[in-house]
């Protein structure tokens, strides 16, 4: 059972919500928040944002029950806690996870965990000399429709993988409208937004041996090489001038034997064109929030119980995707094709 499962959310604007909402369905228990608006600290739910997962009630959770902090660091510092999930402005990352490991905390750490492989690689070096475990919150693992699109990449069920094309668009968020102009902050789109692409090409196929980028970091379309030539991997994605767009989110894989082609915000979001009739794709229930926080659950048990835990992200991981949008940076900065190694 995971009622045992002591959790804190630092942060409590669009993702944070979002975590919370995802806890209640696993039996974990939410023991404090941490946040600097009041308002957000006694329950009330920010709901801005472009997913359904935004949506819900407009109280988080009951204030009398759940200890809230102004201050994250006093938060991990004062606090016994299981796992601290990480929701904080991307700058800050990489110090609040080292803060909860070195108290013997796990950590669900949201995208992206920094903007520098080097980073990354300090707070791996940090885990490994306290024990715990740091989950990087790459949700597109655990999107209905994208997890099955990697199993057919792997299977060969509908042929050989021919090409993939990954597009996820939107305005500039509008909300913590300081965090999101400010590109030192943020890595920029490619490093907010872009992200979840690259790390989906990769948990697919693999390492790129080489990218080829155009564009600037707050819209970039990438190609990526991989060994087999014949291969073709593009993603696009970032934030459009225009106010007000709604969110694309997009996904056309070609097989030898059939079309996948999922679509965020339709009926049937994923649709599979076969021997001349599209079908809808049988997908699991629940969002990609909840699958994730279940999944993080489960690693949490496993390792207080030391056994073996459930497939998750990992920082080699991070540490992987960084490097190769570093890569496609410096292909924006130099116009060529840029080696991943």
């Amino acid at each position: 059972m995971s009622e045992g499962v002591r959790v804190g959310v630092a942060g409590l604007g669009l993702m944070g919500a979002v975590h919370i909402r995802a806890l209640r369905g696993t039996g974990a228990r939410l023991v404090s928040v941490a946040d600097p608006k009041q308002a957000r600290r006694e329950g009330a739910a920010f709901t801005p944002g472009n997913l359904d997962a935004t949506r819900g009630d407009e109280r988080l959770f009951d204030p009398a029950s759940v200890t809230g902090y102004a201050d994250a660091s006093e938060m991990i510092a004062r606090e016994t806690l299981d796992l601290v999930v990480v929701c904080t402005p991307t700058d800050t990352h990489v110090a609040l996870a080292s803060e909860a490991l070195r108290q013997g905390m796990h950590v669900l750490l949201e995208k992206p965990v920094a903007t520098t492989a080097g980073e990354v690689a300090a707070l791996a070096e940090v885990e490994r000399g306290t024990g715990g475990h740091v989950i990087p919150a790459m949700c597109m693992r655990f999107w209905p429709g994208w997890a099955w699109l990697r199993e057919r990449a792997r299977d060969g069920e509908l042929g050989r993988l021919r090409s993939l094309k990954c597009v996820r668009l939107g305005s500039r968020p509008a909300w913590s409208a300081e965090f999101y102009g400010d590109d030192a902050r943020t890595g920029g789109a490619i490093f907010d937004l872009h992200v979840h692409d690259v790390d989906f090409v990769m948990w697919c196929l693999g390492t790129p041996r080489e990218v080829t980028s155009i564009g600037d970091r707050d819209h970039v379309t990438t190609m990526y090489r991989f060994e087999d030539r014949g291969l073709q991997v593009t993603a696009e994605g970032g934030w459009l001038g225009s106010e007000g767009r709604g969110f694309r989110m997009r996904c056309v894989a070609e097989f030898e034997d059939a079309t996948a082609e999922f679509e965020l915000g339709r009926e049937q979001p994923l649709m599979v064109t076969r021997g001349g009739a599209t079908t809808p794709a049988v997908l699991p229930g629940g969002t990609a929030y909840e699958l994730q926080m279940e999944r993080v659950i489960a690693c949490v048990q496993a390792w207080r119980r030391g056994d073996t835990a459930p497939e998750q992200p990992t920082l080699a991981e991070a540490a992987r995707v960084t490097r190769v949008v570093e890569a496609e940076i410096r292909s924006l900065e130099t116009g060529r094709a840029v080696e991943c190694g």
